[in-house]
């Protein structure tokens, strides 16, 4: 655990078990976060154009055309980047965009996802730490899981098949009756990131 975070015991994490069900009202989506990364792609496209007509009608050149140029390649590496395919697939899509989560913890956590998709990992006593043989990892079809707990909150950390990263982090309310997942998904293919957030309210 980190310094200053406070001891989680077995009973903190078990207030998570049960199911839980969207509350669509309350959160964010998937398709709201892809649709402000294409806007953002969107805008630095604008940009980029807008720098190159300006460079051609005064006849600037050189290192500040190339120092355009560098800028925009780091920012998007691609011209046709704001029509990339966003469509996620199979489980990984279930995951995301879930709309009832069963979880069950004590020492290892299952999650079940919409009743399609299951997960199996432990949770890390030792917090972000693990060793050099990398025995705390859990893999599955959607790559490297690695489970530990910042404070109260739950953090699912996966990198996933192909390069992409997933990170879940899944806290509870003060009533123990509403669960937050705050989500972070890497496309490392576009160097962009995207970030939603979900809340649950528990079920029978």
């Amino acid at each position: 655990m980190g310094a200053g975070l406070p001891s989680v015991t077995r009973a903190d994490t078990e207030q998570m078990n049960g199911n839980w069900v969207l509350d669509a009202e309350r959160s964010e989506s998937y398709r709201d976060a892809v649709k402000e990364i294409k806007l953002q792609l969107l805008k630095l496209h604008k940009r980029h154009k807008k720098d190159q007509f300006s460079a051609a009608r005064s006849g600037s050149g050189g290192g500040n055309k190339y120092y355009q140029q560098e800028q925009y390649s780091k920012e998007l590496r691609a011209e046709d980047t704001v029509d990339v395919d966003w469509s996620l697939p199979g489980a990984l899509g279930t995951v995301m965009e879930a709309k009832t989560i069963k979880i069950y913890q004590s020492r290892m956590c299952a999650m079940l996802y919409d009743k399609k998709f299951k997960r199996l990992f432990a949770i890390n006593p030792e917090g972000n730490s693990y060793s050099a043989k990398g025995t705390e990892f859990a893999h599955d079809d959607l790559g490297r899981t690695f489970g530990y707990f910042e404070g109260q909150t739950l953090v699912i950390d996966t990198d996933l098949k192909g390069g992409d990263q997933l990170v879940e982090k899944i806290s509870l309310d003060e009533t123990g009756n509403e669960l937050q997942i705050n989500t972070r998904y890497r496309r490392a293919d576009l160097s962009r990131t995207l970030t939603y957030k979900r809340i649950f309210k528990r079920g029978e």
